[in-house]
């Protein structure tokens, strides 16, 4: 897991005051969501978590890496972030969770070049919204 504190990895977000704000309210809720996964105190670490969750809005891939990886999500079931290097700078991701890890990925353009499920070993790839190029990956 990555030790960084959220001002260390900010000052790699070359990014507006709007969206370092927007950063910050994802990162609060998935660190929430996934408190299971860095909470060491076993009395408290399931008390936030959700099991049922979604961002409300999608961000860049690079910053989706850094907010999965402060939340201690770089591993989870077979869930590994590495797998977010296949999604290019087209694209950009809600994190969720359904039980397990799960993201909407949405990419501007043509989903040609979307990874499949296989690409980035999630267990299921659906299409949500032809008309947005939004698939949602899932893995368990």
């Amino acid at each position: 897991m990555t030790n960084k504190s959220f001002s260390e990895m900010q000052g790699n977000w070359n990014r507006t005051g709007i969206q370092l704000a927007v950063y910050r309210q994802e990162l609060f809720d998935v660190m929430g969501a996934y408190g299971d996964c860095w909470i060491e105190d076993a009395s408290k670490k399931y008390s936030t978590r959700k099991l049922d969750f979604r961002c409300e809005y999608g961000v860049p891939v690079d910053i989706a890496i850094t907010i999965l990886s402060m939340a201690g999500v770089e591993q989870y079931n077979d869930f590994n972030f590495e797998c977010l290097a296949k999604f290019d700078d087209n694209c950009t991701i809600q994190i969720a969770r359904e039980g397990s890890v799960c993201l909407y990925v949405t990419r501007k353009g043509s989903y040609v070049d979307m990874p499949t499920a296989q690409d980035v070993k999630a267990d299921e790839m659906d299409e949500v919204s032809g008309e947005d190029n939004m698939f949602r990956y899932w893995w368990d």
